[in-house]
């Protein structure tokens, strides 16, 4: 599916890691590590992605290695990042799909490192009526796709209500940031 937007599988594995790495430079063996592609892909796809300009390079003269980020002043850089956002997001659903929990599932927000924002608060919200064996191979099977780890919290429908009627301040602080809403079946959410 990602061959036909991006040319090739390899490149969206390659932008994965920029557009969720907080803004990080990265040398070419950090990159195939994060995005367990060969040497051979990644320094292509390095080559490509700066010619095209979406990426720069510096050289580090002590290590005498290029360690390469994004261009955020590159043209089309927001509309790069938001495909990859909203790719991502389809990988998402197709998981939720594959596992079985989906329609159980009646508000999924994505948050920080999702986003690429800098924080420590949850970057998964989910509300259902969910099976937490389904839930843990989720958010693993997500881990491993990801190659990092996920923070993430899980309400019922009754303690979601709750918690959002008294302003609790731990669901205020998810619902404020900015946020990705895959899912939204029944709740009026604060922008």
């Amino acid at each position: 599916m990602f061959d036909g937007f991006f040319g090739s599988k390899y490149r969206f594995a390659v932008l994965v890691v920029f557009f969720n790495g907080n803004n990080r430079s990265f040398l070419a063996s950090d990159i195939v590590k994060l995005s367990k592609l060969t040497n051979a892909a990644v320094k292509s796809e390095l080559q490509h992605l700066q010619d095209f300009g979406l990426l720069i390079s510096s050289l580090d003269k002590k290590r005498g290695k290029y360690y390469y980020s994004l261009n955020k002043n590159f043209l089309l850089y927001s509309e790069v990042h938001d495909l990859v956002l909203k790719m991502q997001a389809s990988l998402i659903e197709d998981l939720l799909k594959k596992i079985g929990i989906l329609k159980s599932i009646s508000l999924l927000i994505l948050t920080d490192k999702f986003l690429n924002l800098a924080g420590d608060s949850v970057d998964l919200l989910i509300v259902g009526k969910l099976d937490k064996k389904k839930i843990l191979k989720f958010i693993t099977r997500l881990e491993k796709e990801f190659n990092r780890n996920i923070e993430y919290t899980v309400f019922s429908h009754m303690d979601f209500e709750y918690r959002y009627s008294i302003a609790d301040k731990f669901l205020h602080d998810i619902l404020i940031r900015p946020k990705l809403v895959l899912i939204n079946k029944s709740y009026d959410l604060i922008d």
